[in-house]
Parts: structure tokens; C-alpha cells; sequence
């Protein structure tokens, strides 16, 4: 029986040897699984980083691109208020130019009415 005692204890031992291998082998195995997760972190921080700048850098565009507009907003309104007021003056000075004509034909009238009556009366004497 003492060699069926240390049978079993040498079964025992390899066991115990094998599950330390094992053990040793998968330990191994999550120190690198754990190696390329640190990595892959530090990768996916520095791309973040840069994800952040660009984000950055893109709003400062987007603000100025909306100032920008603004401004042609303001351009364009004025522009049109110009041409509104343009298009009075131009309105008022059409009425002006027509009143004018009326003025000037009555006047080219009236003085060819006197100068008839003066050539008429030249003419009879």
C-alpha cells in the first residue's frame, strides 16, 4: 500500500505540476492579451486627441464661416434696402420729369401761341 500511496502522490504532483503549467501558460497569454488591450488604448487616446483638435479646429471654422454669412447677410439686406430706396427716388423723379414735361409743353405752347400771334400781327401790318 505504500507504493499505491505514492503513486497517488505522484499523480497528485503532476497535477498539481500541469495545472501550474497551465496556469504559467495562461497567465502568459493574458499578460499579452492585456500588453496589445494597453496598446490598442494608448492608440485609440492619441486618435481621440486628434479627433478633439480636428473637432476643435472645425468649430472655430463653423464659427467664423457663420460670422462670415452674418456679415453677407447684413451686406445683402443693405443692398436691397439701397435698391428700395433707389427705386423711390427713381419713382419720385419719373413723377418729377412728367410734371416737368406737362410744365415745359404748356409753356412751349403758350410761346408758340404768342409768337403765332406776333408773326400774324407783323404779317397784317
Amino acid at each position: 500500500m505504500a507504493g499505491e500511496s505514492e503513486n497517488q502522490w505522484e499523480r497528485q504532483r503532476d497535477f498539481l505540476l500541469e495545472q501550474q503549467a497551465r496556469f504559467m501558460t495562461d497567465m502568459e497569454a493574458m499578460k499579452q492579451a492585456h500588453a496589445r488591450f494597453q496598446a490598442d488604448m494608448e492608440a485609440m487616446k492619441m486618435r481621440s486627441a486628434e479627433t478633439d483638435r480636428r473637432i476643435a479646429a472645425n468649430a472655430a471654422q463653423i464659427e467664423r464661416n457663420t460670422q462670415n454669412i452674418a456679415r453677407l447677410v447684413d451686406v445683402c439686406m443693405s443692398l436691397a434696402n439701397d435698391q428700395q430706396a433707389a427705386r423711390r427716388d427713381m419713382a419720385d423723379l419719373r413723377q418729377r420729369m412728367r410734371e416737368n414735361d406737362e410744365d415745359t409743353r404748356y409753356k412751349l405752347n403758350a410761346l408758340i401761341a404768342t409768337v403765332d400771334k406776333l408773326s400774324r400781327g407783323n404779317g397784317a401790318h
